[in-house]
């Protein structure tokens, strides 16, 4: 994508809970202007999600990626 955008902005929730007897992180991000919500099972999901929506080379719109 030839990303013209140049500004994000999330509000992120991260808690703690257990999975299988480890803890494990949890994460939602929420778009301010439209509320809507993206969770991740492990924080190396959200990392991924993240580094996609700002790669230079992602076809996807930004505000419709899932």
């Amino acid at each position: 994508m030839a990303n013209d955008t140049a500004y994000y902005a999330f509000l992120l929730r991260l808690w703690k809970e257990k999975k299988e007897g480890k803890d494990a992180w949890r994460v939602t991000l929420e778009d301010p202007h439209t509320g809507e919500q993206k969770g991740f099972s492990e924080l190396e999901e959200l990392f991924n999600f993240l580094h996609q929506m700002t790669s230079p080379a992602n076809p996807t719109d930004p505000k419709k990626a899932s």
